[in-house]
């Protein structure tokens, strides 16, 4: 079965999970330039560290066969870090593990990170495992 993504669910600091730590991003470097400038100081650092965690579960998915499939599902966390002569930090649950994102890898090998309605190939919220059958053999 062939699935359409969107090019946003690919793995990359562009994905749009990543808007809060990268507006963080920003922020962070700016205001750290800014401090510098009004301590007088020439050097000042900024680090992110950006954590995956997976957990291969299985869950209930009307269009599978059985009713069920597995799943790798994914919680994604950054900290930010900065540095003069004083330190502080931003924690943030960029994909907590209440959003069940899943990661897959889609027919052209691009890792990708979709909601558990894309992937499940879900066509609409009123098909059936029938219907879905029914829908993917006419477009094949």
């Amino acid at each position: 079965m062939r699935m359409n993504y969107s090019e946003d669910s690919k793995i990359s600091f562009a994905n749009p999970v990543f808007d809060v730590t990268r507006n963080t991003l920003n922020a962070t470097m700016q205001n750290l330039v800014d401090e510098m400038v009004e301590k007088g100081m020439n050097s000042g650092s900024v680090a992110l560290k950006i954590s995956f965690n997976t957990e291969s579960v299985v869950i209930n998915d009307d269009n599978a066969q059985m009713g069920t499939r597995p799943a790798m599902c994914v919680v994604i966390g950054t900290d930010i870090a900065y540095s003069m002569q004083q330190k502080g930090s931003v924690k943030i649950d960029v994909v907590p593990k209440a959003a069940e994102k899943e990661i897959i890898l889609d027919e052209g090998r691009t890792t990708r990170i979709v909601s558990r309605k894309e992937a499940s190939g879900q066509l609409s919220m009123f098909n059936t495992w029938d219907e879905y059958k029914k829908d993917i053999e006419e477009v094949m």
